[in-house]
């Protein structure tokens, strides 16, 4: 307590993915990026990244809206995030890297898949 207020320290995990990215998803990921970490608490699993031509901001993005299809119809019961922060982070890092496929990544956050040239031709 400091003066008279009670903080409560969240505490995160963090773990770099941003080359692991890169090695599944080769050019498709953002050239821009500088580091794209997982964070999780004991309540939450973020996605955080950071981009070389703004290194001051961090962008934060919940990964609660990744939902595990097994849960959808029990939401109003279950969290039926694909993501639980009751997990080992090392769990949530491989959810993310080996069940996630580019075109889900790219629809549910900013600016990590960027489209590749062969798409375009």
């Amino acid at each position: 307590m400091i003066g008279g207020i009670k903080y409560n320290l969240m505490v995160y995990k963090k773990r770099e993915i941003l080359s692991d990215l890169i090695k599944k998803h080769g050019k498709s990921i953002n050239p821009n990026l500088k580091s794209v970490k997982i964070l999780q608490s004991e309540k939450d699993c973020f996605i955080m990244s950071q981009f070389n031509d703004d290194i001051e901001k961090l962008y934060l993005e919940n990964l609660d809206i990744i939902a595990d299809d097994d849960f959808i119809e029990v939401s109003d019961v279950v969290n039926p995030s694909m993501f639980n922060p009751q997990n080992e982070i090392t769990e949530n890092v491989k959810i993310f890297l080996e069940e996630l496929d580019k075109e889900t990544i790219a629809m549910c956050f900013s600016e990590i898949i960027v489209a590749d040239l062969n798409d375009k031709l």
